[in-house]
């Protein structure tokens, strides 16, 4: 018996090894169903079935079930020295409505990550928590060169109180002084020469091209210029202001300026690199760093 197991295993080693790399055949696949290939041809095109997930329940706030009339709804006044504070809530958006006649031209956002805020329109803000238990602030910048300082909290479905849905601020943002020239000197030397000129509003710029040193009394909220004037804004600071002296300084020596009010504006008939306030013993240099257009 075991002579002819031997044989066999002999003769079955012979065959093999008789037999070449290229005497192998691969397996053949399976032929793909019209299924797989209808399927194959939309993932091409980028159409997948939709997953339907199941989603954790209990999670609707119960602050919600006895809402008062307005809950839901801030109303707010525009003022200069306040910050506004807002309550949102996870899972939902906060509408924000800036001012009528405001133009938001940027954002500033604290916390990018955990707070989706964005313009959606000239005067109207969105906001998104991505979480809970988080707070954040946000500054929106106008084109009239208004600023609106916010503190946002976040809290979750579980809070006892309703979130702010809409918040709006009440009253109209302040346009860039409505100012007239009544004429300008164009010899500063030469008092009698002077030439109306009319007022252009595109030529304004030197917002943020200031810097300042001396009593903040004589401080001014707003300081720009056109290629004629400079204008200083006080806003709510004028009620208790005393008008100061203006004058160029010129080598280190101060020459003395006209100057005009408008409002609660400050125009100084005259545009130099430094310009000084004198009020008694108080003053304040306004050294302008910006470009000259």
């Amino acid at each position: 018996m075991n002579k002819w197991i031997i044989i066999f295993l002999f003769l079955s080693f012979d065959v093999f090894a008789q037999t070449s790399d290229d005497d192998w055949v691969s397996p053949t696949p399976p032929a793909a169903s019209k299924d797989q290939i209808e399927q194959k041809q939309r993932q091409d095109q980028g159409i997948y079935p939709p997953l339907v997930r199941p989603r954790l329940g209990g999670q609707i706030q119960e602050a919600w079930n006895d809402l008062q009339e307005n809950q839901g709804v801030l109303l707010l006044s525009i003022c200069n020295d306040c910050i506004y504070k807002i309550r949102v809530r996870e899972q939902m958006t906060t509408t924000v409505v800036l001012p009528d006649g405001a133009v938001a031209t940027s954002i500033d956002v604290g916390d990018p990550v955990s707070f989706k805020i964005a313009i959606v329109s000239p005067n109207i803000i969105s906001i998104r928590p991505m979480a809970y238990g988080i707070d954040t602030n946000f500054t929106v910048y106008t084109k009239a060169n208004h600023v609106y300082p916010f503190y946002v909290r976040a809290e979750s479905t579980n809070s006892i109180f309703v979130p702010d849905i809409l918040v709006r601020l009440k009253g109209i943002e302040p346009d860039v002084p409505k100012l007239s020239l009544g004429g300008i000197n164009t010899n500063q030397h030469d008092s009698d020469y002077i030439k109306s000129v009319p007022f252009d509003l595109s030529k304004l710029h030197g917002w943020h091209s200031y810097k300042l040193w001396g009593d903040k009394s004589l401080r001014p909220v707003v300081i720009f210029r056109d290629q004629y004037f400079t204008y200083l804004q006080y806003n709510e600071k004028w009620a208790g202001l005393e008008l100061p002296t203006a004058y160029v300084v010129n080598n280190g020596i101060d020459e003395l300026v006209n100057t005009r009010v408008q409002d609660t504006t400050l125009i100084i008939e005259r545009v130099a690199p430094l310009i000084s306030l004198k009020n008694g013993s108080d003053f304040l240099c306004i050294q302008y760093i910006g470009d000259t257009p």
